[in-house]
């Protein structure tokens, strides 16, 4: 049975400013309904860039160092390669990791934040389309729906 139920419907929390990054992991975790709101979206969607610019950076020092050591140490461009594979592997499986632990919750508040405009969840398909990422970004950027819709409270608060 869900604790946040009052008069406003289910999951709605009226002193709820917005919800951080690791709230959506923790309490959204794989939450497809409901709506979210256009701050909560790009917030999250802030994090992930940053925390993707971060780790790029990371690499390509990790990479130049790996081939600088190796490249000074010898001539050899197979013990360059040799020496740049183990951190890029090393990387590659932490990236892999992080993207498959963020996939559900990012996908989920993607369709939230679609629940928030008035549009069926199911409309996150049309990313696989040519061009179809320009339509997504038009919903993502949108204000809320006023007022209830189908999905739910307005997160905001406003229109009831």
């Amino acid at each position: 049975m869900n604790d946040n139920l009052d008069s406003h419907g289910p999951m709605y929390d009226a002193n709820a400013e917005g919800i951080g990054f690791f709230d959506v992991l923790k309490k959204k975790y794989a939450q497809f309904n409901g709506r979210a709101r256009r701050k909560e979206y790009w917030m999250f969607q802030l994090v992930i860039m940053l925390i993707s610019f971060a780790a790029t950076v990371f690499m390509v020092t990790v990479f130049t160092m790996a081939g600088m050591a190796a490249g000074s140490a010898t001539d050899d461009p197979n013990a360059v390669a040799a020496a740049v594979a183990i951190p890029a592997l090393i990387c590659t499986v932490l990236w892999g990791v992080f993207s498959l632990l963020i996939f559900v919750p990012t996908l989920a508040l993607a369709v939230r934040r679609l629940h928030d405009v008035g549009m069926s969840g199911w409309l996150f398909l049309i990313n696989f389309i040519p061009f179809g990422g320009f339509v997504f970004l038009f919903f993502m950027i949108q204000d809320s729906q006023p007022g209830n819709n189908q999905y739910g409270p307005n997160p905001k608060g406003i229109g009831r």
